[in-house]
């Protein structure tokens, strides 16, 4: 079924929760307290603003390109290709679309982890059978049959039910955050707010090193040279508990780490194909979404500071969250267990949209490929094959188990997508197209801010793993140049971006020769 008879009757909230219940997922819960432990609170903090300081100039490109155009089924891809062309934007397209699968199987691994603590208490407190704790110890024995049963409710009915679902999982979440900030710890009442603490501090204190090597000069002495006059230390007394042996990381590792935890703000754009007003719905979504966000994780990492020690935020084998918050014990794994699954419905109704876009525009190799992968189902124009292709996707990575390598890769994905949608709107701005008359405007400094920001970030937070995702797309970029020599044309865009240059350039060389008329030229 074309686009065209597609019945669109969403409006600005899926968006706005889509991209809420992306940007406040799996990172949150199981990382965000490691951050806090490691680069203390103002350190946390600035990631924060860091990491939004590239997602709100990319919200605004969005808005503003959204309000100037028709932005079709396939969100980010469709507005990428349709200001750089179809070459270029779908080299660009791919990648998003990958990074949007395996994201399916971080999120759904995420989700996994909702169980850990509860299955480790049936292997401590229970005889259970080998093969039983081999398949609790593993976290495909969850994940996989939750990929199952969320591919069902996709494909059976669709976003309409994914939309409904999602509803039910935010509230889930909201409750479990409540349940968080009114927690009270002892910690919190024994000690004062400490802007800079972080694990470093705690590592191996400066007074408690003194004593310990204090302490074990005397051993050696009184092994050696024993005293009879000097009575040795009991061994059986009390003895300083040893510091935890909690590896200390960078500020940019820490960022690398937490960075996806941002990247959800434009979830809910790939679903312009389902929304009644796009324009509309897509800057007003995006922007409170990415913004709330951005408060949400601020008041968290004031929590979790005030709440705990960072030797305790540090340790990534405690959830650190349920012990802080009120009936955390089964609140938290609750939320977290809501998070990560919401996030998993947004990425499995985005990811598939993507990819039925990049079909339809007629990109792929085969064009058997391109018609099967565009086709969509009912009244709502569902891609069902494109899902197919991403739950196996999904189901491979979720095989492969850890996925921390992967999930670095991802956010290279995203911050090349990020940039490109900052870049668009920037040349946007400086080819001056009379033609581009978006009802929502942006900076070009805040754009080209944007821009910047995104590729700069990418080599310090991996500069192999930002070498390997340009060279990716790169790659892409080839293959759909070879299958598709008619698509190969100058968009727009870099045309205006071509005059404005030429027209300067001819306004610089008519100064210069009303200025130097001794170089007349004939």
């Amino acid at each position: 079924m074309s686009t065209a008879n597609t019945v669109r009757k969403f409006g600005t909230a899926p968006v706005f929760f889509t991209a809420i219940s992306t940007i406040l997922g799996a990172v949150m819960f199981l990382r965000f307290g490691f951050a806090v432990g490691q680069v203390g609170m103002a350190g946390t903090i600035l990631i924060v603003l860091i990491g939004h300081a590239v997602t709100i100039p990319t919200a605004m490109a969005i808005a503003e390109i959204a309000t100037n155009q028709k932005v079709e089924g396939g969100g980010e891809y469709y507005i990428i290709s349709r200001s750089f062309g179809l070459v270029i934007g779908s080299s660009i397209g791919i990648a998003l679309y990958f990074s949007q699968a395996i994201s399916v199987a971080f999120y759904i691994i995420a989700f996994s982890e909702a169980f850990s603590s509860f299955f480790d208490y049936l292997i401590q407190n229970y005889h259970l059978h080998p093969m039983v704790e081999w398949l609790l110890d593993r976290k495909q024995t969850v994940s996989i049959p939750a990929l199952f049963a969320l591919t069902a409710i996709v494909l059976t009915k669709g976003a309409d039910l994914g939309v409904k679902t999602l509803y039910v999982v935010v509230a889930t979440l909201f409750v479990s955050l409540v349940a968080f900030f009114i927690g009270k710890t002892d910690y919190s009442q024994e000690n004062g707010l400490d802007l800079f603490a972080n694990i470093s501090d705690y590592h191996q204190p400066p007074q408690r090193a003194l004593d310990t090597a204090a302490l074990s000069l005397q051993d050696t002495l009184e092994d050696d040279y024993p005293n009879p006059n000097v009575p040795r230390l009991n061994p059986a007394g009390p003895s300083r508990p040893a510091p935890p042996p909690v590896e200390v990381f960078s500020f940019f590792t820490v960022f690398a780490i937490i960075f996806p935890a941002f990247t959800g703000m434009t979830a809910g754009v790939g679903l312009s194909g389902d929304l009644r007003n796009p324009s509309r719905s897509i800057p007003m979504g995006t922007l409170a979404g990415t913004i709330c966000g951005m408060v949400v994780y601020l008041f968290i990492t004031y929590k979790l500071a005030v709440s705990a020690s960072p030797a305790d935020l540090a340790d990534t084998s405690r959830l650190v969250m349920a012990e802080i918050a009120w009936q955390g014990w089964w609140l938290i794994p609750v939320g977290l267990a809501a998070a990560t699954i919401s996030s998993a419905i947004g990425s499995i109704l985005v990811a598939p949209r993507t990819l039925q876009a990049i079909a339809r525009d007629r990109l792929l190799p085969s064009r058997g490929i391109n018609y099967w992968l565009s086709r969509g189902r009912g009244k709502n124009d569902e891609p069902f094959n494109a899902t197919v292709i991403t739950v196996v996707l999904a189901f491979v990575f979720i095989m492969m188990g850890e996925l921390d390598a992967v999930a670095k890769i991802i956010s290279m994905f995203f911050m090349v997508t990020y940039g490109s949608l900052c870049l668009i709107s920037f040349l946007q701005h400086f080819a001056a197209d009379p033609s581009y008359r978006p009802t929502f405007r942006s900076r070009w400094f805040i754009s080209l801010f944007g821009a910047i920001a995104c590729f700069g970030l990418m080599f310090f937070m991996n500069p192999g793993y930002a070498f390997f995702a340009l060279a990716l797309m790169v790659v892409f970029y080839l293959l759909v140049s070879r299958y598709n020599p008619e698509k190969k044309n100058l968009a727009v865009i870099f045309q205006g971006v071509i005059f404005q240059i030429s027209r300067q350039l001819q306004v610089f060389l008519q100064k210069t020769e009303k200025e130097q008329t001794a170089s007349w030229r004939p």
